[in-house]
């Protein structure tokens, strides 16, 4: 099920004061120099899809200064259907979402309507910064085609956050209360398990896509893997918890359980982190993060959209040619990427698809825009 959005209305998002685009079907080049709002457009669109910025922590972050509102609208192609995205956001109060008029009442109602995958700079954060960008990886894809999991991992962060509470009051009145501590944390078990095992799952699909990539963009120049660390890929929920309540009545936190999980990323035998290149570091990035449209793809049974934010940057002729293959051989419906080269984009482009729209934004305003079929 092919799912692509048509057209998007910004209002006071952040530098844009309004703006309006059609988009094509197939792939769209918005170009600009740094700081004239080209990421803040794809931004825009993963807010349609998901309901909350990637790049900003909070609604507050993406209202431009001096305005007291936010409003997104889109209109959206899903098979032979059109759907109208509706969002007004005023920082401070509970965002209004609504599709073709009906409200959305929670934001995990919304999460996989639109499937979308995101490519950016920061996402090299994942390789070499703490272990959360990790897991948030990991929940990215599945919660936009499993819906259990969305409900078991609210859950179980509800219930995390109830027993870090109650560890501290604990310390606070010097008071010990296991029995207490343990009708939380008996709770925590079945969401612990589920989101173990479809991260296990996950992974274990990741895996053969990612080497695939990978081979295909750096030339096979090296060999990479990725291991999926949790405490419950060898013991029980209950002794992992029975071992660590020492340790946690001292720490006054939970330090075990599936919020503990990570990902280790290996390039010839050793960890990415020390020994990569910008260009390796890129290229493993771009490689997971296709990996992970495939999967969301099959998943989700529609055609996610593909955001490629800065996509080209650090990656030399040759893997830029590799990338290029990869977006042509395979089916990767709507695409946007962003670049600030305005001469070369257009053969860049023909390398890719038939079907392109080139837009230049200057000054959070669209300067210029061209289409082709």
């Amino acid at each position: 099920m092919d799912c692509h959005v048509t057209h998007i209305s910004l209002q006071n998002y952040k530098n844009y004061n309004r703006i309006d685009v059609d988009f094509c079907p197939g792939v769209n080049a918005i170009l600009g120099l740094n700081g004239m709002g080209k990421t803040n457009l794809l931004d825009a669109i993963y807010y349609t899809c998901l309901g909350k910025s990637y790049f900003s922590s909070g609604d507050r972050l993406v209202l431009k200064q001096g305005e007291e509102f936010i409003r997104i609208k889109s209109q959206i192609s899903v098979a032979d259907r059109k759907e109208k995205f509706v969002a007004k956001i005023i920082p401070g109060k509970k965002k209004e979402i609504s599709i073709d008029g009906k409200k959305v009442e929670r934001i995990s109602d919304h999460i996989g309507r639109y499937p979308v995958t995101i490519v950016a700079p920061d996402d090299i954060q994942l390789l070499l910064e703490g272990s959360e960008p990790r897991r948030n990886f990991l929940n990215h894809n599945l919660i936009q085609y499993d819906v259990n999991y969305t409900n078991q991992l609210i859950k179980y962060n509800r219930l995390l956050k109830q027993r870090n509470a109650l560890l501290k009051s604990f310390a606070e009145r010097q008071v010990w209360n296991e029995e207490l501590l343990n009708a939380i944390t008996e709770q925590m078990e079945e969401p612990a398990i589920y989101i173990h095992e479809r991260r296990h799952a996950l992974v274990d699909e990741l895996i053969p896509l990612f080497i695939d990539n990978y081979a295909l963009i750096s030339g096979k120049h090296e060999s990479c893997a990725i291991k999926y660390k949790s405490s419950l890929n060898d013991a029980t929920f209950t002794s992992i918890m029975n071992d660590s309540k020492e340790k946690d009545r001292v720490l006054q936190r939970t330090t075990a359980g599936v919020h503990k999980d990570d990902l280790t990323f290996i390039m010839n035998d050793q960890l990415l982190k020390p020994f990569g290149s910008q260009g390796q570091l890129k290229s493993f990035i771009l490689s997971l993060k296709l990996a992970q449209y495939r999967i969301l793809k099959d998943k989700s049974g529609k055609t996610p959209i593909l955001l490629l934010d800065d996509v080209f940057d650090k990656l030399d002729h040759e893997r830029v040619g590799h990338l290029l293959k990869i977006l042509h051989d395979q089916d990767y419906g709507q695409v946007f990427l962003t670049d600030k080269d305005e001469e070369d984009i257009p053969s860049v482009l023909e390398q890719i698809s038939d079907d392109y729209a080139i837009f230049v934004i200057d000054e959070g305003a669209l300067k210029y825009s061209s289409q082709t079929r």
